[in-house]
């Protein structure tokens, strides 16, 4: 089970960049809702428990108040799914937390400030950066040693 999420977190994710593409992610969000998904808060203690529709319906609600307020109007980019027709796991990025994009990439990929999971969640750490093609990992850090 621990592996499901993680290979849905690690995974690959589409972005919802159309309004109406969310307005439809959380339409079909509340039609399954009643105890199929989890709602994480990075930082938070991981549920135990999936959430009601109830507590679905009014976190969407937070959600789609949060995003609409801080984005462009013509176009979404906070959420990210897994799949479309079929969701497992969605990414939502908090629009007030993102900070700058063009980091060094050592510090990795940012995190989600919110999931929502039909699997159960576990511990989770955003993958490590990519060592560079040719170079493996002692190399890099001898390297460095180096000067």
């Amino acid at each position: 089970m621990a592996d499901d999420f993680l290979r849905l977190f690690h995974g690959d994710h589409q972005g919802v960049l159309k309004w109406e593409h969310l307005d439809a992610l959380w339409e079909k969000l509340r039609a399954e809702a009643d105890g199929q998904w989890y709602i994480i808060t990075h930082g938070d203690p991981l549920p135990e428990e999936p959430a009601s529709a109830q507590t679905i319906d009014q976190f969407l609600r937070f959600l789609d108040d949060t995003i609409r307020k801080h984005q462009d109007p013509v176009y979404c980019g906070f959420v990210f799914v897994d799949n479309r027709e079929n969701p497992n796991l969605i990414k939502i990025f908090n629009p007030k937390l993102l900070g700058c994009g063009g980091g060094p990439a050592s510090h990795g990929p940012s995190m989600p400030h919110w999931m929502l999971s039909r699997v159960a969640p576990v511990p989770y750490e955003p993958a490590p950066p990519p060592a560079p093609e040719g170079i493996a990992p002692i190399e890099r850090l001898k390297n460095f040693f180096r000067g």
